[in-house]
């Protein structure tokens, strides 16, 4: 069983990669990745659902070292995502250009 939700995580990596190759925008990028990520936490589930682990220790395991790699996912590309759309849009002058805080 562990194998089944190892090779799951190697397919999303895969996925992701192809996407950060093929996609050159930050935005589209993100949704994109976000989509595979959520299909494959969304098959995951219906497969610790109908799986029975073979012990306590199989299944602690599971929640605390497997899980934990595709959820860390989602938070990593929706953290991206925000910080994307919240950037301002304009050239590279403007984007760098340091803000200035009165006091």
């Amino acid at each position: 069983m562990k194998q089944n939700f190892l090779m799951e995580l190697k397919k999303i990596n895969e996925q992701l990669n192809f996407i950060d190759l093929e996609i050159d925008d930050a935005v589209l990028k993100c949704e994109k990745s976000v989509e595979v990520i959520i299909t494959t936490i969304q098959n995951v589930k219906k497969e610790i659902l109908r799986t029975v682990f073979k012990s306590v220790s199989e299944e602690i395991h599971f929640f605390k070292e497997i899980k934990p790699q595709f959820t860390s996912k989602r938070i990593y590309y929706n953290s991206v995502y925000r910080i994307e759309t919240k950037k301002p849009s304009g050239s590279t002058r403007i984007l760098n250009k340091p803000v200035v805080h009165y006091e």
